[in-house]
């Protein structure tokens, strides 16, 4: 067991199967897995490493890393591989930030042979924004063969609401996946100086700082998959409190294998700024190794009001 799964157990209810613990010496990661791995290149910014994965690339390193100059992270969600002989093709739906905060997207397909790719396919999908649950199902359901999908008209996010706690959880991964682990324990909302109506005084639901950081020792990297905000408000004697993000998380062992997680993070406000806080968070495994995703979009309806919160 890795120790991010440790780690997560620290403050969130997990429902873990046993399952054999993974070496680099003896794991050899999917063509799915080398996808993701591909894409965790390029939001570390690592095109070299990125570069390397590509088989008989058609530019070279200078070039192909330029491409990127207004990519602030790529998420990626990856469909169910489709084997063709000694290749394996992968439907991919990819969601871009840019550095002026714009969302753009992608569909289609890469190729997969002995851990490297020799083939990507992508197209741009018509209009602006996050693809909503029907269009990143509907683009992975694509016959990489001929890139036929189903998809007529896509249909995106309404972030209007969301994009604030949205971005703020985004960032707090990016100082994960950046081992900035002190920015991302300031994150977190200390107990606060105010006593609960049934007079306990408030809880301190963070883990302690070295397990906080040693629980990611061997975690490459970190997708975060956020579903849409639910605003609660304050609470009696809870003023901090903001509201409810359902998530899910994707990530990756140092051996190129993956892992699933879905749940929700209750969001407050720091007194001081009023910026949002992490309060507590409660996941679960979700499924086994690197979830489809379109397992991952019906995850993130999840209604957080069903989980046994901490607030």
């Amino acid at each position: 067991m890795s120790r991010l799964v440790r780690l997560i157990g620290l403050f969130v209810v997990m429902l873990l199967t046993a399952t054999p613990a993974t070496t680099q010496a003896s794991y050899t990661p999917t063509a799915r897995e080398t996808v993701l791995t591909y894409y965790h290149h390029l939001n570390r910014r690592d095109f070299a490493a990125a570069y390397a994965l590509l088989r008989n690339p058609t530019q070279n390193l200078t070039s192909y890393a330029a491409g990127f100059a207004d990519l602030q992270r790529a998420v990626p969600f990856i469909g169910a591989a489709q084997v063709a002989g000694s290749y394996t093709r992968v439907p991919v739906v990819l969601v871009v930030y840019r550095n002026d905060a714009s969302i753009a997207s992608f569909y289609g397909c890469f190729t997969v042979r002995d851990n490297a790719i020799t083939r990507t396919r992508m197209r741009v999908v018509a209009g602006a924004g996050y693809p909503d649950a029907a269009a990143v199902s509907g683009y992975l359901a694509i016959n990489c063969a001929t890139l036929a999908h189903g998809v007529t008209a896509p249909t995106f996010r309404d972030l209007s609401v969301s994009r604030p706690a949205h971005d703020f959880l985004l960032a707090y991964f990016d100082d994960i996946n950046q081992a900035r682990y002190a920015g991302a324990y300031s994150r977190w909302l200390a107990p606060q100086p105010t006593v609960d109506p049934d007079g306990y005084p408030a809880r301190d639901y963070r883990p302690a700082y070295g397990a906080f950081v040693q629980g990611y020792a061997d975690t490459r990297y970190i997708d975060v998959y956020v579903g849409d905000y639910v605003y609660t408000g304050a609470a009696a004697g809870k003023p901090y409190l903001d509201g409810l993000l359902p998530v899910v998380l994707i990530g990756e062992n140092t051996d190129g294998s993956a892992r699933a997680f879905s749940g929700c993070y209750v969001i407050g406000r720091f007194p001081e700024s009023g910026s949002y806080a992490i309060v507590s968070g409660r996941l679960r495994a979700l499924g086994t190794g690197l979830v489809d995703g379109a397992a991952i979009v019906n995850a993130l309806t999840l209604d957080c009001t069903t989980l046994d919160l901490n607030t």
